[in-house]
């Protein structure tokens, strides 16, 4: 690996997935209420 490369990855913070689960349990719920984040229809 490229040193410059290397020294970029060491940089970069990790993913934050504190609140991943609640997230996806919300959006999961919400498709299935029919519910969509604009007022949209489901297509």
């Amino acid at each position: 690996m490229k040193p410059l490369l290397k020294k970029a990855m060491q940089r970069s913070a990790p993913p934050n997935v504190k609140y991943v689960d609640r997230f996806t349990a919300a959006e999961r719920e919400a498709r299935e209420d029919g519910r969509e984040l604009w007022g949209g229809e489901n297509k």
